[in-house]
């Protein structure tokens, strides 16, 4: 009798195992209907009003000197040929638009090819003044040929505190992976002979928008403050 109660005690702990294990892969942000998977930093909070092409936004938690990490991964359907003279583009129209927005001393602080998974990416890191305070924004362009799109995470923090959370930050970087491409949805065919420079106007666009988000919630953060 002590046997068969402990075989049952048993089954019911590996039955419980399982089923807590897939409940926490269900809830694990995965995103698979944008054709992703990504992993947030532990600890940082969803923005459900992301839209647009940006897919997914989060913020990591609140400093006492008021400041926030913000993190969001956009997407265009163009897979980005990642050629000097193209990468040269995208770093002369950045700080070009950075300062257009209002940022202050924007420049190009590195720039070279990583791999994520699997992946050839391209990461651009970049510092300006916004409001006074010294910022550092990063953005990692994954282009992947199966799905045609350029995946784009903007990363946006204090020059202070930036290189504490980028530890963080490329840790869920690194967590992205594609699902197949017949699972993804449909995206957009390019057609032959279609110029290229075109479509890295496209990104350069994308990537103003992804740091306008970041810029303008930070902006209405100071604001909030100092009301405060």
């Amino acid at each position: 009798m002590k046997k068969r109660v402990s075989i049952a005690s048993a089954i019911i702990v590996f039955v419980a195992s399982i089923m807590w294990s897939t409940t926490a892969r269900a809830q694990e942000p995965r995103y698979v209907e944008y054709g992703f998977s990504f992993q947030p930093p532990a600890g940082w909070q969803q923005d459900e009003e992301a839209e647009g092409a940006i897919r997914v936004q989060y913020f990591g938690p609140r400093r006492e000197d008021g400041s926030q990490p913000k993190l969001n991964l956009s997407v265009q359907n163009y897979a980005l040929n990642l050629g000097e003279q193209q990468i040269n583009s995208i770093t002369t129209e950045m700080v070009e638009n950075i300062s257009g927005l209002g940022m202050k001393d924007p420049k190009v602080i590195s720039s070279g090819k990583t791999m994520i998974s699997g992946h050839e990416a391209l990461q651009i890191d970049y510092s300006y003044n916004q409001d006074g305070a010294p910022t550092r924004l990063r953005q990692v362009y994954v282009p992947v040929g199966d799905h045609k799109r350029t995946y784009l995470f903007t990363f946006v923090d204090n020059a202070q505190h930036f290189d504490q959370t980028a530890a963080g930050v490329q840790a869920a970087i690194g967590s992205f992976s594609t699902a197949p491409a017949s699972a993804s949805p449909a995206t957009a065919t390019l057609k032959q002979g279609e110029e290229a420079g075109g479509w890295n106007w496209v990104l350069i666009i994308l990537g103003i928008i992804a740091l306008a988000v970041v810029a303008g919630a930070t902006y209405m953060l100071m604001r909030r403050r100092a009301i405060a």
